[in-house]
């Protein structure tokens, strides 16, 4: 997926950006490929017991430093336990970073420089 695709492309729901920022960034950023993940923290509350944190963001970067990206779609809003969980982290010092659209993920990823 080219950065013309990325940014050009209407995506229907945050599944689908998601999906798509994924695919960006192995194929445009490949310093990267093993070094973030995803956190499938969709729909958490079965998996609660087994110690998933509601409001975990999006994706998890571990270089060049430990850095969080949450996705949301261009009208999208952050939930009241993503609010909570955000706030607590950023008052311990915890970047986290809120993209509304492919535009944003871009610069989030220009500003890791690896």
């Amino acid at each position: 997926m080219t950065k013309e695709q990325f940014l050009t492309t209407i995506y229907k729901n945050e599944d689908q950006f998601t999906a798509a920022t994924h695919r960006f960034i192995n194929l445009n950023f490949p310093e990267l490929r093993h070094f973030y993940f995803h956190v499938p923290n969709e729909n958490q509350h079965r998996l609660v017991s087994l110690g998933v944190l509601a409001g975990v963001p999006d994706f998890i970067f571990i270089k060049p430093s430990l850095l969080f990206l949450e996705l949301k779609m261009p009208n999208g809003t952050l939930s009241p336990k993503q609010k909570a969980l955000h706030q607590l982290w950023a008052s311990n010092g915890i970047k986290i970073t809120v993209a509304y659209n492919p535009a944003q993920v871009i610069d989030f990823l220009l500003t890791l420089a690896i």
